[in-house]
């Protein structure tokens, strides 16, 4: 157990230290995951460097959600080096652009440093116990971190004007379309098999999409194998469930073929 100043206060968290592979410079509350692609003498090797080096979120490593950064003085240097994390179950200070209401639910977004819309819970995700808007300028905000299982954290797709293959889609947690476009051709990406019985992933279509569709092809689909969603409005969304031989609707708002 160690402590944060924050806000002038002296905050409780649990503790470990890693290493963190990224050059860039960090902030207090940024989320990072373990790096479990990490090789070192081999992959047959039991390596204790894929649960001691840590990156920024990405979507092949959403199941791997590590902790949060805490300041340790440190933080300005662009280089590789030793940094202390905030791990879940207990309070942290995290790094959001959210405009946050004591109570909400916050999730770490892959491809960023940032706490973004809520996802799951589980490891990643946290309850805010402030009231305070960072959506003009991201900002940290107190809060409390779920701990047990991975979330799956979450994904802003940002689609291109032009359409086309989306890449580096990630399989589980909460894929969002937040912006709105008008789209020259369709958006496709494709979901393949889940990694786990149990294993949820939620797409969201929370602005309208003109022109043309974001179409989404599932594989292995309970419904029908491979099951085509179409989302261009917004409130559109599919919520599915991985049962060890496909993905299971579980409610449904979009457009099927």
């Amino acid at each position: 157990m160690a402590e944060i100043n924050y806000m002038g206060k002296q905050i409780p968290v649990n503790v470990i230290r890693v290493w963190c592979e990224s050059t860039d410079v960090l902030k207090q509350g940024y989320p990072m995951c373990f790096n479990d692609a990490y090789v070192g003498d081999g992959l047959d090797e039991a390596d204790p460097g894929r649960v001691l080096r840590v990156v920024k979120p990405t979507a092949a490593l959403n199941y791997n959600f590590a902790g949060w950064v805490i300041d340790d003085g440190n933080l300005s240097a662009a280089k590789a080096r030793f940094i202390d994390l905030a791990v879940p179950g207990g309070a942290v200070v995290v790094w959001t652009d959210q405009n946050v209401t004591k109570g909400d639910y916050l999730t770490a977004r892959v491809g960023e440093y940032v706490m973004g819309k809520a996802g799951f819970r589980g490891r990643g995700t946290v309850r805010a116990l402030q009231t305070i808007d960072r959506s003009a300028t991201p900002g940290p905000v107190l809060a409390l971190a779920d701990d047990g299982i991975q979330s799956g954290l979450t994904q802003e797709l940002g689609l291109a004007a032009a359409g086309g293959a989306v890449t580096g889609v990630m399989t589980g947690g909460v894929v969002f379309q937040s912006s709105a476009v008008t789209l020259a051709s369709a958006a496709t990406f494709a979901v393949g098999d889940g990694a786990f019985v149990g294993q949820r992933m939620r797409i969201v279509c929370d602005a309208a999409l003109t022109t043309n569709d974001l179409d989404v092809t599932v594989t292995k689909h309970s419904v029908s194998s491979p099951e085509h969603l179409f989302f261009d409005a917004d409130g559109e969304e599919e919520l599915m469930e991985w049962n060890g031989l496909k993905w299971i609707q579980i409610a449904t708002s979009a457009a099927t073929s």
